[in-house]
């Protein structure tokens, strides 16, 4: 009689324990938690600063190109005498290649230069300043622009590398805080259970049914389940507050998880569906375009070659031609004496002899391509290993997680079978004890295999630079 009523109490226990916490507290699910993390930790936020920064740089690079209005005014006088006044006004219009420029002179003085003597209504000029040497096909401001809007594209891929990164780290500490509270709940469920069966086993020995030596042994595993309990409570309080590092709120203020918030139990999660070879052979061709990484490193390779363009400009002789049509403006109408007759043209030519500065910028920026190509393709040779790695992981991990599955029921079975024999008085207390800790060992062993699956998984999505858009 006293068997079994020691049996029922221990399974009425077991049933109350496995429901009564979980129901009390709020489940932070792993949805929520990125979510959250995404909206307000100072990572994110400054992922999403990036796209400003482009578009900043892109707008600096295309202030090159802005039109510039300039005036200039120089006079001497000297004992009641004007020497000269040269005074210029000016308006400069970059084009992608060349410029136009527009202006007027208005000079005069006892004595002014004579090349700068002009109508006294003063000359406009409208010309045109053309490189048909080196500038022609590419200069620094348009170099500059082809950069700037090389990094504009260049910074999506930043954002999406850092949050790439920011929420593998944050998932690998959630499931780690997932792990150690299934360990906790585990140990806190069987040290209730074994002081459980510690009182009856006590009454067992008062009222003559149990030897004192057994009394002993039910309370060595409260003690040693207590030890165990308290040491996965520890671990369990680490995880949660390196848990916390990665939960803010609006305004960039901290937040710290409380008792009220409980992870879920991963016996109530369904597992996570395995990746199909064809999924992850298409992850490795896209790899290229998928992970941001790479995207960002061939991005720079392509802002290499615009510096490599640019270098070997600087091989051509410094041509360029200036034509100015020259206008005197008459009865204060500017085109009245406009005339291709009155012009003033130029040429400007200069070349270094040797080329030895140029030449040698040339060569560093091939040097500098071949190193960038070298490790984008060390970078892809790792990724996609990584991928692979993290693949092989998950087929194994699902595997063992089955098995395992079956392992704790299998070791239930066990465990159920040897009570019923305790009931009868077939068992002892140390069969029933081993076999609860052999059931405590493979859950514990379960709880692990089910949080590296899941890690593998998200593993797998981290090396393919598909996590955030997953």
């Amino acid at each position: 009689m006293i068997h079994r009523l020691v049996g029922l109490l221990i399974t009425l226990a077991s049933v109350s324990l496995c429901g009564s916490a979980q129901e009390r507290a709020e489940i932070f699910d792993d949805t929520s938690f990125v979510n959250l993390v995404l909206s307000h930790h100072p990572v994110a936020k400054q992922a999403s600063l990036q796209l400003r920064r482009g578009a900043y740089q892109l707008q600096y690079a295309r202030g090159s190109f802005d039109p510039k209005v300039s005036a200039s005014l120089l006079q001497k006088d000297f004992k009641d005498t004007r020497y000269y006044s040269i005074g210029n006004a000016q308006l400069k219009v970059p084009l992608w290649v060349g410029d136009i420029k527009m202006g007027l002179d208005q000079n005069n003085g006892d004595y002014l230069n004579p090349e700068l003597s002009v109508p006294n209504s003063g000359l406009w000029y409208t010309g045109i300043s053309i490189p048909v040497g080196r500038g022609m096909f590419i200069d620094e401001r348009r170099a500059s622009l082809k950069q700037a809007k090389l990094i504009r594209d260049a910074i999506d891929s930043e954002r999406l590398l850092m949050l790439n990164d920011l929420i593998r780290n944050s998932l690998d500490q959630y499931w780690n805080w997932v792990k150690s509270w299934n360990e906790f709940y585990v140990y806190r469920e069987y040290v209730d259970l074994a002081s459980l069966r510690y009182r009856a086993v006590k009454a067992s020995y008062e009222l003559g049914d149990k030897p004192a030596i057994d009394t002993l042994e039910a309370y060595i595993q409260v003690q040693n389940r207590t030890m165990l309990r308290d040491q996965a409570l520890l671990a369990y309080q680490k995880e949660r507050l390196a848990l916390s590092n990665y939960l803010w709120a609006e305004g960039i203020i901290p937040l710290e998880l409380t008792d009220s918030v409980l992870p879920p139990r991963l016996v109530d999660l369904e597992d996570k569906p395995l990746d199909s070879q064809q999924e992850v052979e298409a992850m490795i061709t896209g790899i290229d375009t998928l992970h941001p990484k790479l995207v960002l490193m061939r991005n720079k390779i392509l802002q290499t070659e615009v510096k490599q363009r640019l270098a070997k400009e600087w091989l051509k002789p410094d041509l360029s031609i200036q034509y100015n049509v020259l206008t005197q403006p008459v009865d204060n109408n500017v085109l009245a004496g406009a005339s291709l007759e009155n012009y003033k043209w130029g040429v400007q030519f200069e070349m270094p002899v040797f080329l030895r500065k140029e030449r040698a910028k040339v060569k560093l920026t091939d040097v500098m391509m071949n190193e960038q190509e070298l490790t984008y393709d060390q970078v892809r040779l790792q990724q996609t290993n990584k991928v692979r790695a993290f693949y092989a992981s998950e087929e194994n991990l699902i595997g063992q997680v089955v098995l395992y599955r079956d392992a704790v029921q299998n070791y239930s079975r066990l465990l159920a079978g040897e009570r019923q024999k305790f009931d009868t008085g077939e068992s002892s207390l140390f069969l029933i004890n081993s076999r609860e800790n052999q059931l405590i060992q493979a859950r514990l062993k379960l709880i692990e295999l089910q949080t590296k699956y899941i890690m593998a998984e998200i593993g797998l999505h981290w090396a393919s630079g598909t996590l955030v858009t997953n």
